[in-house]
């Protein structure tokens, strides 16, 4: 059985195991899609630099 996942607008990626197309998933989220977008709730910094800043200032 083979998992599909479109991780951008123009690649398509097929995936053996569920396990890897777990990882995938997880891997796009956490370091590209976390650091990437951005957000008006967070002053249109992406959460990575946000929270960088909220704990400069903090400490």
């Amino acid at each position: 059985m083979a998992f599909s996942n479109e991780s951008s607008s123009t690649s398509r990626h097929i995936y053996r195991t569920r396990e890897k197309a777990k990882k995938s998933l997880f891997e796009y989220t956490k370091i590209f899609y976390n650091n990437k977008r951005i957000h008006s709730a967070t002053e249109y910094f992406s959460p990575s630099e946000y929270e960088r800043m909220y704990f400069k200032k903090t400490a």
